[in-house]
C-alpha cells in the first residue's frame, strides 16, 4: 500500500496548496529561491509533514541547518569513508570511472589528470589482490586503506605529471576521514529510517564537503539496488540544500533522479539560482517550486522551461508550521 505524500505548503487566498509527489510525473521537488526567500524553512516544514506522513528523510546538510529537526544526527566525527570501496554487485572498472568523474569535478581536474586517477585507481584495485576488474563483488572484495592510494600517485607516475595533481588533492590526503579508512562505516540501514541528518559544516573545504556527499549518495544509489524495487511507493526523501554543490551532467544526484523512484526514493534539491540546475536535471523533476528571482535572467530562464506560475502565499503557513517544529523538538 503506497504511504500518503500529499504535503500542505501554504495557501493561496483562501485555498490550502498542497503537493502530492505521488500524483506527478515524477516524485522529485527543485526548490528555487535566494538568500533569506524562505527555501531552508520550507525545506523543514516538508521534512516534517513527510515525518507525519511516516516517510523518512534523509538530509545532507552543509551548514548545520536542519540538526533541530533530527531523530538520527550523523556527525561523521567517528566515522570513515573508502571512496574507492566497491560495493555488492558493483564491477571494479565502472566504480573506476565513477569516482574519477567525481574527483575531477570536484577539484577540477584536467582529461590527463582524470586519466592518471583512473590508472592510479585501477593499480589500487590490482594491488588488492582483484584481479578481474569487469568482475562484479560478490562480497568477497578486500580492499588496502585508502593511504595507499596516495603512495600510488606518489610513486608509479613521474612526479613532473603529478605534482599539481597532488597540490589539488592535498586536502583529501590531509582528511582523517578518508585516510584513517580501511572500509565505509556508514549505517545506511539506520541513516534511511526518520528523519536523519548527516552534518557537513565542520569539514575543513567545500570540496571535501562536496566529495562526502557525492561518495555517500553513490553509496546510497547502491543500497537502495541491493534492497530491491519498491511497492510501498516513496519511503524516502533525499533532501540536499546548497544542491548547487553536486549537480551537473553524470553526477550521482542524475542517477538518482533517473532511477530511484522504483526504489521508493524520491528527491529534493534546493538552490538559489535556477542556472545552478542542468536541463537533464529539471527534465527529471516532477515539481518545481520557485520563490523570488532577484535576477531577471534567472526569471526569464524559468520562463523559458514553460513553468507555469501563479502567486503563492506561503509565508504565515510557513512560519505557523515552523513554530510547530520548534515546540515538538524542545
Amino acid at each position: 500500500m503506497k504511504k500518503d505524500t500529499n504535503i500542505w505548503l501554504g495557501n493561496n487566498n483562501t485555498d490550502k496548496l498542497f503537493w502530492d509527489s505521488q500524483s506527478q510525473r515524477s516524485p522529485h521537488l527543485v526548490l528555487i529561491g535566494g538568500s533569506g526567500s524562505g527555501k531552508t524553512e520550507t525545506l523543514k516544514v516538508i521534512s516534517m509533514e513527510l515525518k507525519n506522513k511516516k516517510v523518512s528523510t534523509l538530509i545532507i546538510d552543509f551548514h548545520n541547518d536542519f540538526t533541530i529537526l533530527a531523530d538520527n544526527l550523523i556527525k561523521l566525527d567517528n566515522t570513515t569513508i573508502h571512496p574507492l570501496e566497491i560495493q555488492v554487485g558493483e564491477r571494479p572498472i565502472d566504480v573506476t570511472y565513477k569516482i574519477a568523474k567525481i574527483f575531477a569535478k570536484i577539484f577540477s581536474l584536467g582529461e590527463i589528470q582524470e586519466a592518471i586517477i583512473r590508472e592510479a585507481i585501477k593499480t589500487f584495485y590490482q594491488d588488492s589482490k582483484i584481479k578481474d576488474l569487469k568482475k562484479e563483488n560478490s562480497g568477497n572484495f578486500k580492499l588496502l586503506p585508502f593511504s595507499h592510494f596516495k603512495e600510488i600517485l606518489e610513486n608509479n607516475f613521474e612526479r613532473r605529471k603529478t605534482e599539481s595533481l597532488l597540490a589539488k588533492l592535498s586536502i583529501v590526503f590531509d582528511t582523517d576521514i578518508f585516510m584513517d579508512a580501511k572500509e565505509t562505516s556508514l549505517p545506511f540501514n539506520t541513516m534511511t529510517t526518520q528523519v536523519s541528518v548527516i552534518q557537513l559544516k565542520e569539514f575543513p573545504t567545500d570540496e571535501i564537503k562536496s566529495m562526502i556527499a557525492e561518495i555517500i549518495l553513490n553509496k546510497l544509489i547502491n543500497y537502495f539496488y541491493l534492497k530491491g524495487q519498491s511497492k510501498e511507493g516513496i519511503e524516502l526523501f533525499c533532501i540536499i540544500d546548497e544542491a548547487h554543490r553536486v549537480t551537473y551532467e553524470g553526477s550521482p544526484v542524475d542517477l538518482l533522479l533517473r532511477e530511484s523512484r522504483k526504489y521508493g526514493v524520491g528527491v529534493i534539491l534546493a538552490s538559489q539560482r535556477p542556472t545552478d540546475f542542468s536541463e537533464t536535471i529539471l527534465a527529471n523533476v516532477g515539481t518545481i517550486m520557485s520563490f523570488q528571482c532577484s535576477l531577471a535572467k534567472d526569471a526569464k530562464y524559468l520562463s523559458n522551461k514553460s513553468i507555469r506560475t501563479r502567486k503563492m502565499f506561503y509565508q504565515v503557513c510557513i512560519r505557523k508550521l515552523f513554530k510547530k517544529i520548534k515546540n515538538h523538538t524542545n
